[in-house]
């Protein structure tokens, strides 16, 4: 019997705003532009970078053991624990205003949350 290779990715739906969408693609088409990508970006690519971005950012673990491994000295690693914290701070703040546009154009669950 052979043996099943399981990946560990899995798939899941987004919903996305047509416009933020719109300029998500045209940034990958810079990126790809401007990277030299061993294959095609798909969106999938970079979302899961960006989830992977935030989890470290949600960890001050994480984040040092990241700047460990770029060799970064005490005061580069102490700047990059600050960086992380203010992408997590604005993250929070858009992620926050994101449930609350949801919230007021959803008319089906508009009234439970007002």
């Amino acid at each position: 019997m052979a043996e099943e290779i399981r990946s560990d990715i899995r798939k899941t739906n987004l919903t996305l705003s047509r416009k933020d969408l719109r300029e998500f693609k045209r940034l990958m088409l810079d990126w790809e532009d401007e990277y030299d990508f061993p294959i095609e970006l798909k969106e999938s690519h970079a979302l899961n970078a960006a989830v992977k971005l935030i989890i470290r950012a949600s960890s001050p673990e994480l984040i040092d053991e990241y700047s460990k491994s770029k060799n970064y000295t005490e005061e580069e690693a102490k700047q990059v624990q600050e960086e992380y914290k203010w992408f997590m701070a604005q993250f929070l703040e858009l992620l926050a205003d994101t449930i609350q546009s949801r919230i007021e154009t959803d008319k089906r669950r508009g009234s439970r949350f007002v």
